[in-house]
């Protein structure tokens, strides 16, 4: 069920971002190589990983979500990298 939600909820978010981001928010972290706070692990922006981390949002309080994030360090880390980026976004999206 909650493979289903992500992926559903991810794909309209993904045909939606268009609309919803600012170009300068596209164009910034489009392919970025990032490094994660142990400075050694590395990982590359990729808007599907984007996206669906934006749509596990609404099932962080969930067994699936530990199972699936929660209780992977790095997943968790990424997952937390990825949507602090899109509430940065909200302030400066086209959305008024």
């Amino acid at each position: 069920m909650a493979d289903h939600y992500v992926k559903t909820i991810a794909a309209a978010l993904a045909e939606m971002h268009p609309e919803l981001s600012s170009q300068a928010f596209i164009d910034r972290w489009a392919g970025q190589e990032l490094t994660l706070k142990d400075r050694v692990t590395t990982f590359t922006w990729n808007w599907q990983s984007f996206f669906e981390a934006l749509a596990w949002q609404g099932l962080e309080e969930t067994g699936e979500f530990d199972k699936k994030i929660g209780n992977d360090s790095i997943k968790k880390e990424i997952y937390g990298y990825y949507n602090t980026t899109a509430s940065g976004e909200i302030s400066v999206s086209k959305c008024n």
